[in-house]
């Protein structure tokens, strides 16, 4: 999953050394809401995990994270999916966010 720091700004019109903070925010949230919507998911609670990965949506979209928004939407529509193909579709999203984080510290670091 690609993903890049400098579109994201340039597109928000932002300063990348301005959204460091905003960023680290982002995946202290972003890991405990994947655990705990797979956690709900394993309780047979759908409801909760539409709501983890709305709100993992929501922020990975404000951030011009669109391939992980958007398997966070298939994860909080999943009247339809079984338990099996959501399981698989949290590890693409835990993978998909690990791949992100990837990116935006090697901007950072790359920055320095």
């Amino acid at each position: 999953m690609s993903y890049s720091v400098g579109k994201m700004a340039e597109e928000l019109m932002l300063d990348p050394s301005d959204v460091k903070e905003i960023f680290e925010a982002f995946f202290e949230d972003a890991y405990p809401l994947i655990k705990d919507g797979t956690a709900a998911l394993q309780a047979g609670d759908r409801h909760l995990l539409s709501r983890k990965m709305h709100a993992l949506k929501g922020s990975a979209l404000n951030l011009r994270m669109d391939e992980l928004g958007n398997l966070a939407s298939q994860a909080e529509k999943n009247e339809t999916l079984s338990e099996n193909e959501l399981l698989g579709l949290m590890a693409k999203i835990q993978a998909g966010l690990e791949a992100v984080e990837a990116s935006v510290n090697a901007f950072y670091r790359d920055a320095q």
